[in-house]
Parts: C-alpha cells; sequence; structure tokens
C-alpha cells in the first residue's frame, strides 16, 4: 500500500540480476519454475514485506526489510514499511536510530521526516507527529503513507474532521489503496454513522476483498447494525485465519477474535463465545474486558463459580470497571438465591430477555457489554502510521 522510492528494480546486491530462462536441472520440464536471480532485488523483497505487514505478520516483514536495508542503509523504497513494523514491534530505539540516520542523509527526503513523524506517534506525542507527517507531504505530495499518517495523527487526538479531509486526500492521490476509504469508514463508525461507515468500509472491501483489516471493520458493521450472523462469518473469516493471514501473526488477530466472541455471545451460542475469549487470551493474557466479557457469557450460561472467578480476574487488571463490578455483584447474589436476578433466555433474533422485557437486567447488561465492541485499527496500519484497539483499549495509532 505504500509508493515506491524510486523507480525501477533496485536489487541489494551489487550484481545485477540474471533475468535469463532458467538451465539448470528441470529446466526442460517435470517441475520446472521460472528463476530470474531477483531473490535479492529490494522492489520485489519490499512487496513481499508489505503483504506480511497488511496481514499481521510483522516479524517476517521486519526481517525482509531488515535484509534490504542490510544491503542498503538508505533504500528509501522500504522505509515506510519498515519504520511501521518497528512502530508495531515496539522498537522505539531502533526506529530513532533509523529516523535519525535518514534524516542526516536525506535532510530534504519526505521518507525521512516519515519515519521521524512515526517514532513521535510511537512515543504517543501525536503532535509532533502531525507536524512531521505534514512536512513529509509538503516534499513529496503524492506520498501517500505521509498523508495516512497525517490522517491517522488528527483521529488519535478525535479531530474527525481533519483526519477525514486528510484521508479523502489520499483517496484522491492513490484510488486504488483501500486504506484511506477505510480511514474514512472507520471515524464514521467511530461517531456512530452506520450507514455512511458502510459505504467507505464496502469500497474498501471492493479494493481489497481479503484484507483482515476491511474484513473486521466490515464485521463490526454487521454487528452494531445488530446482523450478527453476518458479523460472525466475517469476523470468523480474520479470526479462523481463512483471510490468508500469516499462522503466527494471531495478537493481529486477537481483536477479531475477541469481536467474533462478542458476536456469538449475542447469538446465543457460549460455547463458541467461552472458545474465542479463551483463545484471544492465549495471545493477550492481561486484557481485563475479554476477562470481563468471559465471565458475563459464563454468567449468561448458569455457570456462576466460572463466572466469579473470571470477573475477579477482570477486577484485578483494572479494579475502576464499574460494568464488571456491579456484575459481579449480581453473580454472587444469583449464586445464593434459588430465584436468578438475572434470567436469560435466548430470543430468535440473537437478543435476550431478562425480567420480562429487553428492559431488564440482563437487556441492560447486554448493552453495557455492546460498548466494548469498537472498530480496531491495527490500519489504521497499512500505511504506518498508528494503529487502535478494539473494545476502547487505545494506544499509539499509527498498522498504520
Amino acid at each position: 500500500a505504500h509508493t515506491r522510492g524510486r523507480a525501477g528494480a533496485t536489487p541489494c546486491t551489487a550484481a545485477a540480476p540474471d533475468v535469463r530462462p532458467p538451465t539448470g536441472p528441470g529446466a526442460g520440464g517435470g517441475d520446472a519454475r521460472p528463476v530470474y536471480g531477483l531473490e535479492g532485488n529490494a522492489d520485489i523483497l519490499g512487496v513481499v514485506a508489505e503483504h506480511k505487514y497488511n496481514h499481521g505478520d510483522y516479524s517476517a516483514a521486519y526481517a525482509l526489510t531488515s535484509r534490504i536495508l542490510a544491503h542498503d542503509p538508505f533504500e528509501l523504497s522500504c522505509v515506510p514499511v519498515h519504520c511501521c513494523v518497528l512502530l508495531h514491534l515496539q522498537r522505539k530505539p531502533e526506529l530513532f536510530a533509523t529516523a535519525h540516520r535518514l534524516v542526516e542523509a536525506y535532510p530534504h527526503s519526505a521518507e525521512a521526516w516519515f519515519a521521524v513523524a512515526v517514532y513521535y506517534t510511537l512515543i504517543g506525542e501525536h503532535e509532533s507527529a502531525r507536524r512531521f507527517f505534514s512536512k513529509s507531504t509538503s516534499l513529496k505530495q503524492h506520498f501517500v503513507p505521509a498523508w495516512v499518517g497525517f490522517a491517522h495523527a488528527f483521529a488519535a487526538q478525535d479531530e474527525s474532521d481533519q483526519a477525514m479531509a486528510a484521508y479523502r486526500s489520499a483517496t484522491r492521490l492513490f484510488a486504488g489503496s483501500p486504506l484511506p476509504w477505510l480511514g474514512i469508514g472507520m471515524e464514521y463508525l467511530r461517531t456512530n454513522h452506520l450507514t455512511l461507515a458502510e459505504q467507505y468500509i464496502r469500497q474498501a472491501h471492493t479494493l481489497a476483498p481479503k484484507h483482515p483489516l476491511v474484513l473486521h471493520e466490515l464485521g463490526v458493521v454487521h454487528y452494531f447494525k445488530g446482523e450478527y450472523e453476518s458479523a460472525a462469518q466475517v469476523l470468523a473469516s480474520v479470526a479462523r485465519d481463512e483471510a490468508g493471514s500469516a499462522p503466527s501473526a494471531t495478537e493481529a488477530r486477537e481483536p477479531a477474535l475477541v469481536n467474533l466472541g462478542h458476536a456469538y455471545r449475542r447469538l446465543g451460542r457460549y460455547d463458541d463465545a467461552i472458545a474465542c475469549y479463551q483463545d484471544a487470551l492465549a495471545v493477550c493474557p492481561h486484557s481485563a474486558s475479554t476477562f470481563g466479557a468471559l465471565a458475563f457469557v459464563y454468567h449468561l450460561d448458569r455457570r456462576m463459580h466460572e463466572a466469579i472467578v473470571h470477573y475477579h480476574q477482570a477486577l484485578a487488571l483494572r479494579p475502576d470497571d464499574t460494568f464488571t463490578s456491579e456484575m459481579l455483584t449480581r453473580a454472587l447474589e444469583e449464586a445464593l438465591d434459588t430465584e436468578p436476578l438475572l434470567a436469560v433466555d435466548p430470543q430468535p433474533d440473537g437478543g435476550t430477555s431478562a425480567g420480562g422485557g429487553p428492559g431488564g437486567a440482563a437487556g441492560a447488561a447486554e448493552h453495557a457489554m455492546d460498548m466494548e465492541v469498537t472498530a480496531t485499527e491495527e490500519a489504521r496500519s497499512s500505511s504506518g502510521a498508528g494503529a487502535r484497539t478494539p473494545r476502547g483499549e487505545t494506544d499509539a495509532r499509527g498498522q498504520g
């Protein structure tokens, strides 16, 4: 999703690439495959690194970009991806050193100031990040990663109008990229404009039908519209690795696992929801919101002992969680009471009833738990400047 730093093939090695047809064993048939000697070509490695990065396999992307820069420390074509990978891997010293080296060597390069902006995004100084993203776009007006990062910086400070203006500039400059469209959709989703959010996210889906982040946000839109079956189907394609994500990219799929659990909970498929939450906790074992969601499903399923244990675990990680505290009190009362306070019956539409209607205790609890589902942005990520996690827990924006 990045523009190339300079045109043409740029090999990492000093020798010119061998573009002759294969002459070795198997060249005449059988398992013969074209071999052109471009294994060390920087542009080809950069494209592969972008693919790995877009699918959450940050370690593999880092290995490829590091290989490119080991041969040529000033290969600008891979700088955007390399900086974004360093952001997601939280490698502050290396990102600082990379940005410092590039600014010293190329003080008038958009890529150099982009690296500086990504560093400030990583340390959470979004105002400074925005200033350097702006400088990068002024040096190279058609540098799309900087435009998307610029928009991320606005979005990180809840300045939706400016963020969407920057995203729209990116859509004009790079109409084939799904990221600007996705960014606009995510801003509309954050402000609860579901119709507009779906319109822009579907446009991104048209451009990248298998992009994990696009699929995730589409699933979130279905969820908020009450289309829980559709939400579960789309989120499962990301969470269960059906969209082409690397097996090692489990951390990138953790938000989809949690939101898939929410969808299964709404459908009354409690065992499936529990399995999703447990898988998510295997990836991020210190997530208070996931422990709370798991406890709530146990509570709905009348498994009070497990619910109480997990409510306590959630409160140990986040003691000021009002919802979890209230539900723990109810679970303790119900564990001692023969007539439960939270009587829940799954409804045909996937909702629940309690106390005789949707306004009962269970309905209110379901609504409170739904507030935990939000758009991710681990793309805003594929641009490189920042990422937002689901369920309202934010970190520096900007897979991105």
